[in-house]
């Protein structure tokens, strides 16, 4: 290979190097900008309607030119390299050998930071821009020692991380290669070993602490007054039920799951003949009192997540769990605090359960107990009057089909009218 045009190889993929290098930060530094810059109300609603227009449709798309430059240019490169190496192989010629490689290095001692700190700037600013995207303070009683918990890790996390990459630079310049230098091998230190097993044990058993103590408060069976509701997660949907006059939810069993009885709710229980399940896609409970939540899955692993309660536990297919949570505000007192009427507090999937996990969402309404009471009482049984001779035909028909045990439900007080 000549010489004379290796070397031209050589330069013309370093300027292609340095071309994707100013490609990618001109396209971060649009992104940037796109993203911290505010638009004024003129500009919002201008946009709006530009959004409503119809436009012609193109056999590319912008970003994804963008992306497909950087990526085709990034394996462009990977390969020069590659015949770089190769050439010099074979040549013996070395592009770089001329290089003050000292002078280099000093220079990137001075680069690498600069580029460090624009980059935390950025991070920070973007950060700040986005606060409003970040949990508000628990509202529930638990709450407060999950959170505790998180910054207390964040923090210890964060020196230890600090630390080490401050000592990292600091060695890595110190015994940075120079001419005479010589390594010195260290192969051991005993007493260094110990206290860095020691102390980081320490450090995570009170970690590990604080959370069995939290876990155990969040899964603990309530003791006074509570109020039961059951949870059930299926593609791609939440279905809530309620106990009637009697509070106590009623038997279920996943054999009775028919098109009508979409809970599998086992009619012949007296308990289950007053239970609610209401229409809106929505949960209600009371603040100030520990809710207990039944959950169960009808098809895959969902994960259900109050974020704002601080709690999340699997549903898992053919195997119930359950958790627990005391809520300190209601949802009107939390949109004053936050000055938005149209806050609300949610439950979300944390699984990936298939192509709409996207609809997994319901809202949750926590209200005063006297509220909650009349809200309740509102709402009407899911079997009544109308459709109990139904309901309990289509229990008997599975109970036949799946040879269950039969027996006959016996009236309870709450249910006489039935």
């Amino acid at each position: 290979m000549n010489r004379r045009f290796f070397k031209g190889l050589t330069g013309f993929w370093l300027c292609m190097g340095l071309f994707f290098v100013l490609f990618t930060l001109w396209d971060a530094a649009g992104a940037f900008a796109q993203d911290v810059a505010p638009l004024g109300e003129v500009a919002r609603q201008r946009a709006a309607e530009e959004a409503l227009k119809p436009h012609e449709t193109s056999w590319f798309d912008t970003d994804e030119l963008v992306w497909g430059i950087q990526i085709f240019t990034g394996l462009l490169i990977a390969l020069a390299m590659a015949l770089i190496l190769q050439g010099s192989r074979l040549t013996g010629f070395d592009p770089f050998a001329k290089w003050d490689r000292n002078k280099w290095m000093a220079v990137s001692w001075v680069i690498v930071p600069i580029v460090l700190a624009v980059l935390f700037v950025i991070h920070m600013v973007v950060h700040t821009k986005h606060l409003e995207y970040f949990l508000q303070d628990s509202a529930s009683d638990h709450g407060k020692l999950v959170d505790t918990m998180l910054w207390t890790t964040l923090w210890i996390t964060g020196i230890v991380f600090v630390l080490i990459h401050i000592i990292l630079v600091v060695f890595a310049y110190k015994y940075r290669g120079r001419e005479g230098n010589k390594a010195y091998f260290y192969p051991e230190n005993h007493t260094l070993e110990l206290w860095l097993t020691i102390i980081p044990g320490i450090v995570l058993s009170g970690l590990c602490i604080g959370g069995i103590r939290a876990w155990n408060i969040m899964h603990a069976q309530p003791k006074d007054d509570f109020t039961e509701i059951e949870l059930v997660a299926q593609q791609f949907q939440w279905t809530v039920r309620y106990p009637g006059a009697d509070k106590a939810l009623g038997d279920k069993d996943f054999r009775l799951i028919s098109g009508s009885n979409v809970l599998g709710i086992d009619f012949r229980d007296p308990k289950s003949l007053d239970d609610i399940i209401p229409a809106q896609k929505e949960i209600h409970v009371p603040v100030g009192s520990t809710v207990k939540v039944n959950i169960r899955s009808k098809d895959v692993l969902h994960g259900v997540f109050f974020p704002h309660f601080r709690v999340q536990i699997y549903a898992v297919p053919g195997m119930p769990t359950e958790l627990t949570f005391k809520p300190i505000k209601t949802t009107a007192q939390r949109r004053i605090e936050l000055n938005n009427p149209d806050f609300n507090f949610e439950l979300a999937c944390s699984q990936l359960c298939g192509a709409a996990h996207y609809n997994m969402r319901m809202i949750v309404i926590v209200h005063e107990q006297k509220e909650y009471d009349e809200w309740l009482k509102s709402q009407k049984s899911f079997i009544s009057n109308d459709n109990k001779d139904k309901m309990m035909d289509d229990v008997k028909f599975q109970v036949i089909k799946h040879k269950l045990p039969d027996h006959t439900p016996k009236k309870s007080k709450a249910t006489a009218g039935l």
